[in-house]
C-alpha cells in the first residue's frame, strides 16, 4: 500500500500495461494511463473497469510520435512506467522509428518534470539475445543482440535501438531532472489478457489452438502477472537503479511443450492444439516469400538466460509456471471470443461458476 503517489503508465490498453495498472491500483497508487485516443471505447472501456469509481485512475491521450503530448502526461507524476510500444505488423522502419522516438520523448518529458523520481522502461530479452548472438552457455544483461540491418528482424531492431537510445539519453547529462532509471527485459509473455488488445504472444497462442502445425521456436517465457510485479518492484526498489533486468524463466520452453500442455487441458473440451513441429527447412523456404516467416527464422534459437538479477534485485525467487500461464491465456482468449467456444468448453465453464 502506498500513500497515493501518482504513477504514469504508457500504453494503458496494452497487454503488459493493463496488468501494471491493475497491480498499482491494488497497491494503493494513483494511476494515470496514456491511450492514443480517448474516443476509442474498445481500448478505453476495459481499462476504466479496473477502477469503476474513477477515484484512482485517469486516462489521457499521448502518442509515441507526438513529442508535445508527453509533458502533460508526466506532469506531477512520481514514477513513470514506459510500457507502450508501437503497433504494426511486418517489416517497418516506421515501427522502429516510433519505438525509438517514443522512448526518448518520454525521457525528455521526465527530464523537464521535477516531480519524476524514477522511470522504468519495458524492453525485451530480444534486445539481449536472439539467433544472431555468438554461442554462450547463458546470456545476461551485459549482452546485446547484434542488429546488422541485413541480419536481424524489425522487432528485435526496435527493441535494441529504443533501449540503447534511452540509456544514452539518460546517461548524457542533457536531462535537467536527474531521475533514476531501470529497464525490464521480459521474455515471451504468457498469461490472461485484461483487454482485447492482441500482440505476438496471443497471436502465437491462437496459432497453436487453431493451426495444424507450429514452428520451431523455443522462447524464454514469463507470466504477464510476474512481469507486472517486476515493473512495480523495479519502481519501488532503489537497488535496481541503473540496471537492465532479465525477467524470464531461465530455461526455454518449446512451442511443442506449450501445444502438449494445451492439448492435455483443452483436448477433452473439443479443441485440437497443434503439437506437430513444422520442419525448419520449410520455414526457411517460406522466409524468401513471406515476411512473418522471415521473422520466425530470426527468432529460432534455444538459448538460456541468467535471471539472477530478477531474483536478487527484484526479490523474485519464485514465479508462475509459464505452461500454466499459457493455459490461462487461452482460456481467457476463448472467453473473449478470440478463439471459438466449443459446447464442451461452455458446459465446463458453467459448471465451474
Amino acid at each position: 500500500m502506498d500513500d497515493g503517489k501518482l504513477v504514469l503508465v504508457s500504453g494503458a490498453s496494452g497487454y503488459v500495461a493493463s496488468h501494471c495498472i491493475k497491480l498499482l491500483l491494488e497497491k494503493g497508487y494513483r494511476v494515470r494511463g496514456t491511450v492514443r485516443s480517448l474516443k476509442n471505447a474498445e481500448k478505453v472501456n476495459p481499462i476504466r473497469k479496473l477502477d469503476p469509481s474513477g477515484a484512482q485512475l485517469e486516462l489521457v491521450e499521448a502518442d509515441l510520435m507526438q513529442d508535445e503530448t508527453w509533458p502533460r502526461a508526466v506532469k506531477d507524476c512520481t514514477y513513470v512506467l514506459h510500457v507502450a510500444s508501437p503497433i504494426g505488423q511486418g517489416a517497418s522502419q516506421a515501427f522502429i522509428d516510433a519505438a525509438v522516438r517514443g522512448a526518448t520523448s518520454v525521457l525528455r518529458a521526465c527530464g523537464n518534470e521535477p516531480s519524476v523520481k524514477k522511470v522504468v522502461q519495458t524492453s525485451s530479452t530480444m534486445a539481449i539475445c536472439d539467433g544472431n548472438n555468438p554461442p554462450k552457455s547463458k546470456y545476461d544483461e551485459t549482452d546485446w543482440t547484434p542488429i546488422e540491418l541485413q541480419n536481424s528482424g524489425w522487432y528485435t531492431q526496435s527493441k535494441v535501438l529504443a533501449e540503447r537510445a534511452a540509456w544514452e539519453l539518460w546517461k548524457s547529462g542533457e536531462l535537467k531532472n536527474k531521475f533514476d532509471f531501470t529497464v525490464i527485459n521480459p521474455g515471451f509473455i504468457v498469461g490472461p489478457p485484461l483487454t482485447d488488445s492482441t500482440g505476438s504472444s496471443m497471436t502465437l497462442a491462437i496459432h497453436i489452438m487453431t493451426k495444424p502445425v507450429i514452428p520451431v521456436l523455443n522462447p524464454n517465457s514469463i507470466d504477464v502477472r510476474d512481469v507486472a510485479e517486476a515493473h512495480i518492484r523495479a519502481m519501488e526498489r532503489p537497488e535496481t537503479n541503473g540496471h537492465r533486468i532479465i525477467v524470464a524463466d531461465g530455461a526455454p520452453i518449446t512451442l511443442k511443450e506449450y501445444g502438449l500442455q494445451l492439448k492435455k487441458v483443452f483436448g477433452p473440451l473439443g479443441y485440437c492444439p497443434a503439437t506437430t513441429v513444422l520442419p525448419q527447412f520449410v520455414i526457411w523456404i517460406a522466409s524468401f516469400f513471406v515476411g512473418d516467416a522471415g521473422q520466425l527464422m530470426k527468432m529460432q534459437f534455444d538459448k538460456r538466460v541468467d535471471n539472477t538479477k530478477m531474483q536478487e534485485l527484484l526479490g523474485m525467487n519464485s514465479w508462475r509456471n509459464p505452461l500454466d500461464g499459457m493455459v490461462d491465456m487461452v482460456d481467457e482468449l476463448i472467453e473473449r471470443g478470440l478463439i471459438k467456444k466449443t459446447e464442451k468448453w461452455e458446459q465446463t465453464r458453467r459448471r465451474n461458476k
